[in-house]
Order: structure tokens, then C-alpha cells, then sequence
């Protein structure tokens, strides 16, 4: 580097004959000012001061024989990070003693590399942030926001992206599957398609189209799981819809696996197909395991949503909903009161869910046994369901219980009305194939056994019964609530020998369908000891009916509607064996009881009482007689 004469090189003073900061300022300023000035204002490089073409920068130049211009260069570099470093108010970064300033001043004049250097973007933007400490961080809160906006943005456009393909990509799966039933697409090149026309095309079900099409969804959507979980929960609904349960259940539970892998298990999608999955295996024949189902989400759907959530709600009265059709009484009648009256106050008396927890309520109270407390209940719902859900299934649901209440206070004209008006509700929706058609018609064939009409009712529920069999398995509920009648009937025509078959089979399909802690596997088990009563196996049945009673008891402390004629049952059993004590005792309980649910004139409640009358008269008590009579 050319130098001019006297550069640094046996220079004396300043090298400019100037102090670092302008005196004036320091000066005119108070003592904290100068403080602060000293503090944080940084001093100008030399080149800087000489390009500023002052009267000392010229002077400076004229001492060493050449113009400013000149000097800026010679200054520029390593003379201005040597004098900036010594000035520097960073300890850390000033030359630690003289000897060390002076050894790079030689390295500069040697023209080696020398210690000093310009400060880094880094340091300089935090020397900036540190003198304007608050532009810095509402600049930074701006910029963040700007940033956050800039990086929501474009999540959003990429999402949106993601969905229009993922739309595009469902849409034309569903293309294709429906246009696979036409063999001829106008406009195409291919010779050999079949000719328009009723010859050239293939009649299916929805159910037949569904099954043909399910194969292709898992390589149609391979690389994208959303999708493919997406389109087989359709599927597995549109199944539920059509009364198909075995193929709904598989797809569902297919869905709901690859959603809890990919979106986890608390996620809203993943909760949405565990309820319809729930309601899958109930119609697939499993109530239990729909409610146990269901019942493993609860407080992650109360978790995400709050417990008052019309969603939570309607998840539990779902549970209380699947427990009473289990006859799990206790466990309903609690869950389902809580939903009324939480739901009540969260969403009004009337609302859909708070309906259906109502009518859960109501079959509750009938199947407790409290008949003349569950019909305006019924009838409250049904006013209600149909001024503010006029679509919604309660229009099948609650004619059907209520008519069930009505056969069991021997109400048949009022029970058969309402039971043709849930057959023909649940016909228009669901068509005549749909399961739930053929286990109405079931429950109007036992009104007609209970007029009398035993052949009629029997010839009903023996093709019922087939039907189902073939087309459900003789597991799934519908089908074991359907032999439950037809056994009844067949007891009360004396065909014992098949009743004895067919009560032996079912408490296993009852124990599958509903499990063991419900009212359906004890009544299925009461069946099989009516048939040993009427055979006149006596000890069998006394046996039987004892062993069943403290189950029931056991499992059901609040009592339920068959229990008295549970008792009753015990009692014939225990006077035919000789035991009249025991038996009067368990008679007049069932008596009592019977009057107490259905009224004195009721069929049940009468030859109850005449049971009790023979027995008195078995025991020599004439005045006891008399009085039953």
C-alpha cells in the first residue's frame, strides 16, 4: 500500500487533530447526556470525519501532502478498524493493553494482516437494537405478526390445495364407480362397448354397487390415507343405512383404524366414526359392544368439546340408549337422566338430543315395571318429536314403546294402532328389507297371540324368525327377541317339546347380543323354566327358577316388569312340589306386584290371584279362598 508521508509512520497527535466525538456536543450537554453520548453514541470511522470535508479533514489532508480524497482511501481499511477497535465500548472487543494496539499499528505499517476488523452484520444489528431498544421490538412484534401471516397463508393455500385434490381425487372415484354400470359412453373410440339400450346395461343394488366398488379403494387412495378412510366410512354408513351390518361394521372399523394411525384417536373425525360404528354393531346384532364402544370415547369427546356439547350429550344417551336395549336398567336410567338434565339447561326441553334421552327415560320407567308413569312420557315425547322432528326416527321409535306399554297394560286396540304406525314409518324411510320392518311385525304378531289368535300369531312368527335367521344369524338380537315370542306362543299352545328346544338355544344368542347383566338374558333364561313348569318337571323348574331369581335380584335391585311373573312361576313350581308356605309367600309378592303395574283385571294379575286361591284352598284356608275368588 502507497502511504503519504508521515501516515501513522512517526505520526505525532491525533491523526486527524480531532477528538472522537465533536467537543461542541459534549459541551453544550448535561452531565447524564454526556454520559449517554460517551455511552452509546459510536464515534466515526476517521475516513468518515475526512470525507465530511470540514476545515480540520482539509487540514489534516495539507499535513500530509495530499488532498481529502486521497486521505479517505489511505484511511479506509485498516486504519479505521485499528482506531475503531481502540475506541471500542465493548471491553471484550477493545485492545486488551497499549502493547497490543501498538504491535497491530506495526502489522499495518508491515503491511500484514492485522488484528482489527470490521464488526460483523450480527454485532451491528444488535449494537442498533440495544440504542433503540423499543422501535426494535415493536418492529420485531410487526414483523412476527407479518411473518405468522405469511406462514398461515400459505398453510392455508397448500391445505387448500391438499383438499381441492383430495376432492377431485374422491370425485372421480365415485365417477368411475357409477359410470361402470354403463358399457356405453358416447364419444368414445373403442368399438366393441355394447349398444345403448336395456341390453347394454346392468340392473344392481346400492348394496351390489357398494360391494363391487370397495375393492378399489385401498389402491385408488394409497398415497393418501384421509381419503381412503374418508370414502370407506361413506361406504360402511351407507351399508348401516341399507340394514347391512356385517359390511358396515368392517368398513368402519377399517376407517376408524386408519384415522386413529394418521389423526389419532381424540381427533373430531376419529370420534365421528367411532359413533357410527357404534351404531353399526347394533344393527349388526351387538348392543353391547355398540355401547361399550361408544362408551371408551366419552371423555375424549368431553375432553374436546365440554360436557354440555350437544355432540357429548347425544354420545351418552347413545350409551343409555344400547344399555336398556341390553336391559341394563341401573346403568340407563342413570345416564340417561343425567343427559335430560343437563341437556335441558344447555340446550332447551325440546331439543333432538334431549328428545331422545326423554324417550330413554320413558322405556326406563316401562321396563322398571312403572307402566301408568311411562305412557304421558311417551306421549309428551311423541308431541313433541313431531312438531320439532318430524323426519327423524323417534316417529317409529316412540310409537313402537308406547305400544309395547299399551300390550302390556292389555291395551291391544291403542297398542296395535301405534305399532302399524311405527311399521309403516319405518317401511316409507328404510324399505320393506330393511331389518328393523320384520321384528315390528314381530311384536303385532304377539298382540294377536294375546287376543287369542295363537295359530295366526305362531304362523307370523315362524316366517319372521326364518327370515331373520337366514338373513341376520340367529345371534344378532333382532332375531332372538323375535324366538322369544314365538316361544311364548308356543308354551301357550302346549307345543312343549320344540319350546324346550328352542329356550335351551336361546340364552346363548341373548348372552352375545346383549351379554349377561340385563334383563333380555334373564328373561331368555325364565323361558326355559315356564317350559319345565308346564312339562310338569317340577323340581327342575323350582330349581331352575330359584337359581334365576337371585341373579336378578342380584343384578337388578330396582325390580323390572317380568319379575312378579318370574315369581309367579317360582311359586306354581314350589306349590306343585308341596311347599305351600314358600309358594304363598312368593305369590302374593308376584300378585301384588302385578296389580300394582298392570291393575287388578289384568289377565296376569288375574291368574295370579287364582293361583294364590287354589293354593289356600291346597292349604285348607277357605276364607283366604273366598277372597281371591
Amino acid at each position: 500500500m502507497r502511504r503519504a508521508p508521515g501516515h501513522l509512520a512517526g505520526q505525532r497527535g491525533p491523526v486527524l487533530g480531532a477528538t472522537p466525538l465533536p467537543p461542541e456536543a459534549l459541551r453544550t450537554a448535561g452531565l447524564g447526556e454526556m454520559q449517554r453520548i460517551i455511552r452509546e453514541q459510536e464515534p466515526p470511522k476517521p475516513s468518515t470525519r475526512v470525507s465530511s470535508a470540514s476545515v480540520s479533514s482539509k487540514e489534516a489532508a495539507r499535513h500530509r501532502r495530499c488532498d481529502p480524497r486521497s486521505l479517505v482511501r489511505l484511511l479506509r481499511g485498516d486504519v479505521d478498524w485499528i482506531v475503531m477497535k481502540a475506541l471500542e465500548k465493548d471491553r471484550t472487543r477493545r485492545y486488551a493493553t497499549a502493547a497490543d494496539l501498538a504491535r497491530d499499528i506495526e502489522r499495518h505499517l508491515a503491511d500484514e494482516p492485522v488484528e482489527a476488523g470490521p464488526p460483523s452484520r450480527v454485532y451491528r444489528l444488535r449494537k442498533l437494537a440495544r440504542r433503540n431498544r423499543a422501535a426494535v421490538l415493536a418492529g420485531s412484534a410487526t414483523a412476527s405478526a407479518l411473518v405468522v401471516g405469511l406462514v398461515l397463508a400459505t398453510l392455508g393455500l397448500l391445505r387448500a390445495r391438499h383438499e381441492a385434490v383430495g376432492t377431485r381425487a374422491v370425485a372421480d372415484f365415485y365417477e368411475r364407480m357409477l359410470t361402470s354400470l354403463v358399457p356405453y359412453h358416447p364419444g368414445t373410440a373403442q368399438a366393441d362397448y355394447a349398444p345403448p339400450g336395456p341390453a347394454g346395461f346392468t340392473e344392481l343394488t346400492v348394496a351390489d354397487l357398494l360391494s363391487r366398488s370397495e375393492p378399489a379403494i385401498e389402491t385408488t387412495f394409497a398415497a393418501r390415507p384421509d381419503l381412503e378412510a374418508g370414502v370407506r366410512r361413506t361406504f360402511g354408513w351407507t351399508f348401516a343405512g341399507l340394514g347391512r351390518g356385517e359390511e358396515a361394521v368392517r368398513l368402519l372399523r377399517r376407517s376408524l383404524e386408519v384415522q386413529r394411525a394418521t389423526l389419532g384417536q381424540a381427533h373430531p373425525e376419529s370420534l365421528r366414526t367411532v359413533s357410527l360404528l357404534a351404531f353399526a354393531s347394533y344393527l349388526n346384532g351387538s348392543p353391547k359392544e355398540a355401547a361399550e364402544t361408544v362408551r371408551a370415547s366419552l371423555d375424549a369427546r368431553a375432553a374436546g368439546l365440554g360436557r354440555k356439547h350437544a355432540a357429548t350429550l347425544d354420545n351418552q344417551r347413545f350409551v343409555a340408549t344400547m344399555l336398556l336395549s341390553c336391559g341394563e336398567l341401573e346403568d340407563a336410567e342413570r345416564l340417561a337422566a343425567d343427559v335430560v338434565e343437563r341437556g335441558t339447561r344447555a340446550l332447551g326441553r325440546d331439543h333432538g338430543v334431549v328428545l331422545w334421552a326423554r324417550h330413554a327415560a320413558a322405556t326406563v320407567a316401562r321396563d322398571r315395571g312403572r307402566l301408568e308413569e311411562a305412557l304421558p312420557l311417551f306421549e309428551e315425547v311423541q308431541s313433541a318429536a313431531t312438531a320439532a322432528l318430524p323426519s327423524n326416527p323417534l316417529q317409529a321409535l316412540v310409537p313402537l314403546e308406547l305400544g309395547v306399554a299399551l300390550t302390556e297394560l292389555g291395551r291391544l286396540d291403542e297398542a296395535e294402532e301405534q305399532i302399524v304406525a311405527a311399521i309403516e314409518y319405518t317401511t316409507r324411510v328404510f324399505g320393506e328389507r330393511h331389518p328393523f320392518v320384520p321384528a315390528l311385525r314381530a311384536i303385532a304378531a304377539r298382540i294377536e297371540a294375546e287376543r287369542g289368535d295363537l295359530a295366526g300369531a305362531e304362523a307370523l312368527l315362524r316366517g319372521i324368525t326364518a327370515a331373520q335367521r337366514e338373513r341376520l344369524g340367529p345371534g344378532h338380537f333382532l332375531t332372538a327377541k323375535s324366538e322369544g315370542l314365538l316361544i311364548d306362543v308356543l308354551i301357550a299352545s302346549g307345543q312343549l317339546a320344540e319350546a324346550e328346544e328352542r329356550a335351551r338355544r336361546l340364552p346363548a344368542a341373548q348372552r352375545k347380543a346383549f351379554g349377561e347383566g340385563g334383563t333380555r338374558y334373564v328373561v331368555a333364561r325364565w323361558r326355559l323354566g315356564r317350559v319345565l313348569l308346564e312339562e310338569g318337571r317340577f323340581e327342575e323348574a323350582a330349581d331352575h327358577m330359584a337359581a334365576l331369581l337371585r341373579d336378578a335380584e342380584r343384578l337388578l335391585p330396582g325390580g323390572f316388569l317380568e319379575m312378579p311373573s318370574m315369581r309367579a312361576t317360582y311359586g306354581r313350581a314350589l306349590s306343585a312340589l308341596g311347599r305351600l308356605d314358600e309358594a304363598r309367600t312368593e305369590l302374593i309378592s308376584a300378585h301384588e306386584a302385578m296389580a300394582a303395574m298392570r291393575g287388578e283385571e289384568h289377565p296376569k294379575a288375574r291368574a295370579c290371584a287364582a293361583a294364590l286361591a287354589a293354593l289356600d284352598d291346597a292349604r285348607g284356608d277357605a276364607e283366604q279362598t273366598s277372597a281371591r275368588r
